[in-house]
């Protein structure tokens, strides 16, 4: 269980009335991660703790008043954070549903620029992205499936609410899903008379977050799961059968291991960036490297034993 301070500003989240009070919240989200790193508090459900307190900021009603269009805008957290893997450095991204067409200027920019202020990223939207009703997303979903865009349907999968059932309905063929594991799999590390090269690149959130992200989002897919949680995915797949308990545990123990890397990290002022093996402490490069190696070979293990699905060309 985390700290009481940490379940008091969780639920403040959810009621943030001013933008002041937005601001202040999610500045102090920061501060009190760096807190709670420092005292060792478990990675899993501190993750899941930012995540609920950024999805809690989104939602509340601070953040409705901050909509300048006409009429209601949902807002669908999405990304790392809508799977409840909230790390500090990732980019926090939702998508708007409006219940009327918006007008180009319908933007969320002064919830955006909140988050920024605070300290967070936040996700640029595309042309793909951009502000539309519950129609217009149903068309990009179509167009997705059909263009066979796989950041674009990732997205969508990871929103949840009514957009995931959405996109498990339309996507049948699970080879775009593949294909975003498959791309992101841990590569090996460059060796040099049996140890890693002094030249080989340690990315924590490159090729440890990311391929798990991505993985349980296939498990859950092949489940048949709407659920977007990252572990709720992998519990998704031990009960239809697609991993076994063993696997699912290894995906935990990877999933905790890719956690303390970017907080401890995070914690000692390091950028999120690609970095040389030299210059990553003994411990922190063992830890990489086995992680990374257990995952490549659960990504291979996994992908060999469910269906089989033809090749195909992908967009990013």
């Amino acid at each position: 269980m985390l700290h009481d301070s940490l379940e008091q500003l969780r639920l403040q989240a959810h009621d943030a009335t001013t933008p002041g009070m937005l601001h202040e919240i999610a500045t102090e989200s920061l501060l009190l991660l760096r807190r709670a790193i420092a005292h060792d508090e478990p990675a899993v459900p501190l993750a899941s703790w930012l995540a609920e307190v950024v999805t809690g900021l989104v939602h509340s009603p601070a953040a409705q008043a901050s909509y300048t269009g006409e009429g209601q805008c949902q807002r669908i957290v999405t990304g790392l954070f809508g799977q409840g893997l909230g790390i500090p450095t990732a980019e926090i991204c939702w998508l708007n549903v409006a219940d009327t067409v918006p007008a180009a200027e319908a933007a969320d920019h002064l919830l955006a620029d909140t988050f920024r202020e605070a300290g967070f990223a936040v996700h640029s939207p595309s042309s793909a992205t951009t502000i539309g009703t519950r129609e217009t997303w149903q068309s990009r979903l179509a167009q997705a499936v059909a263009d066979k865009h796989i950041d674009q349907l990732c997205m969508m999968l990871d929103a949840g609410s009514w957009m995931t059932p959405a996109v498990l309905a339309a996507l049948h063929d699970r080879a775009l899903l593949q294909a975003a594991v498959l791309r992101s799999r841990p590569p090996q590390l460059k060796a040099h008379h049996l140890l890693p090269a002094s030249d080989s690149i340690v990315d924590v959130r490159g090729h440890l977050i990311t391929p798990l992200s991505d993985l349980a989002r296939y498990i859950a897919a092949a489940a048949g799961s709407p659920t977007t949680r990252h572990s709720e995915r992998i519990d998704a797949g031990v009960q239809a059968g697609v991993i076994t308990a063993a696997t699912a545990e290894s995906l935990q123990q990877c999933t905790v291991a890719g956690l303390q890397l970017v907080f401890s990290r995070f914690a000692e002022g390091v950028a999120d960036l690609p970095e040389p093996y030299a210059m990553v402490p003994q411990l922190e490069r063992s830890m990489y490297g086995a992680s990374c190696r257990n995952l490549s070979t659960i990504i291979a293990a996994v992908l060999t034993s469910t269906p089989s699905t033809p090749s195909i060309e992908t967009s990013s």
